[in-house]
């Protein structure tokens, strides 16, 4: 069983009170009775309806290298580069995978060592 909190986006409850039964209320009427209110917004969390829109998260594009096949993370890659091209102290001189590229810049696959040219470096598209 699913022990994560299930979330509520208020701003839904609220208009969804305000729409569905403040509005459809006869004048001099007092509405629902307590108990079929909480039943209506008990049915209503069952169906989704509160359900908070999904936060788009960032796409992670892998980058695949020629010698070994393997993807991996741009950031796995400029790790291996920047250790395998001296590491942190030389960072100012180290061009970056996803940065200001070049023809003939290198890259270390951080699955294999090897050096990569950046042509070679395939970037695989989100699916």
């Amino acid at each position: 069983m699913n022990k994560q909190p299930r979330m509520i986006d208020a701003d839904k409850l609220l208009v969804w009170i305000e729409l569905t039964h403040e509005s459809k209320l006869p004048a001099g009427s007092h509405g629902l009775g307590i108990k079929e209110a909480l039943r209506a917004v008990k049915r209503h969390i069952g169906n989704g309806t509160f359900d908070p829109d999904p936060i788009p998260l960032p796409t992670i594009k892998p980058y695949k290298c020629s010698n070994c096949k393997e993807t991996s993370p741009r950031d796995e890659w400029n790790k291996k580069t920047i250790e395998y091209y001296g590491g942190y102290d030389q960072i100012d001189d180290i061009i970056l995978l996803g940065e200001d590229e070049e023809e003939g810049d290198t890259f270390i696959c951080p699955v294999c060592g090897e050096e990569q040219p950046r042509h070679m470096v395939e970037v695989i598209p989100n699916e």
